[in-house]
């Protein structure tokens, strides 16, 4: 597992809504993949908000728990333009 952590969550709305949509994107990518696993990305496996931190006015963090990927998008892409 790999956890990834998101601060100053709450801080600027555009952030917000970009960690929004990335949790809604990686929902939406393991319902299309076979038996909720999709090859191309790695699973969401929780979303862990804080104690005390529950309300949306207080909301500073939040952590991410995905499966554990060795390498990352940058590293692939790099990869490819070597060749």
């Amino acid at each position: 597992m790999a956890i990834k952590l998101i601060q100053d969550f709450g801080s600027f709305d555009y952030d917000c809504a970009k960690v929004v949509r990335e949790i809604q994107i990686l929902k939406g990518i393991q319902s299309t993949g076979k038996k909720g696993v999709c090859c191309f990305t790695p699973e969401l496996i929780d979303v862990i908000v804080p104690e005390g931190q529950e309300r949306i006015e207080t909301l500073q963090s939040i952590f991410l728990v995905l499966q554990y990927e060795q390498t990352d998008m940058r590293k692939l892409i790099r990869l490819g333009s070597d060749s």
